[in-house]
């Protein structure tokens, strides 16, 4: 099943987002991320978090009180991994992340450092970029991509090695890099408009400009 999972943060325009959601199963915000669900036309069937950052916490009383779960504000975990939790426990396979860009910097690392757990998003949707996920293992392993032309194309490891992919269409090749190292891709470009990348070998975020026409097959 899909879930869509909006976090605080700066959101992306809902208009060039909306396009990567598909068709979820439930929606779930974490805290103030239910702002971001009401922008983007959805209705959350789940509110997680100590609910310290909803600018109008009045806005929760029009929701079931049993769906809106409240968490003690002294905690290590974060709201979105709260949710991410609950989303798990509810069967959701496909997860979508929506917001978290700016902001603190420790909630930004805490975000990332989801997908280097077991069962990560599949999808990070910021405010100007999108990070999707492959895996050798994992649902998705290759991605191709139409109508970037010269734009960015940055690739990052991610997890547990050994990591090896491969790519066709990019500016500079990636295929030697020794990724287990810490090597890793930046602001490579699909300079004919399209390009390929697969996991041949452990996991790996791609992250690309949210913005244009472009669409992954």
């Amino acid at each position: 099943m899909r879930g869509l999972l909006f976090t605080g943060g700066s959101r992306p325009d809902m208009r060039q987002a909306r396009r990567f959601f598909g068709e979820p199963d439930a929606v779930y915000a974490a805290d103030s991320g239910i702002a971001g669900a009401l922008e983007a036309g959805f209705t959350p069937d789940y509110v997680v978090g100590d609910m310290d950052s909803i600018e109008d916490p009045a806005i929760l009383g029009s929701f079931d009180p049993e769906r809106v779960l409240r968490a003690d504000r002294d905690k290590d975990l974060t709201d979105t991994e709260l949710a991410l939790s609950l989303m798990r426990q509810h069967g959701m396979e496909d997860i979508v992340l929506v917001g978290g860009g700016g902001g603190r910097m420790d909630h930004f690392f805490a975000l990332e450092k989801l997908f280097s757990l077991d069962n990560p998003p599949q999808l990070w949707i910021g405010s100007e970029t999108i990070a999707v996920v492959l895996d050798a293992r994992g649902p998705r392993e290759r991605i191709t991509v139409r109508g970037l032309k010269c734009e960015s194309v940055s690739v990052f490891p991610a997890g547990n090695g050994p990591h090896r992919c491969t790519a066709q269409g990019l500016k500079w090749p990636v295929d030697s890099l020794d990724w287990d190292t810490g090597a890793y891709s930046l602001s490579n470009r699909a300079v004919h408009g399209n390009f390929t990348l697969e996991a041949e070998a452990g996991r790996f975020l791609v992250i690309l400009p949210l913005d244009g026409a472009w669409a992954p097959d």
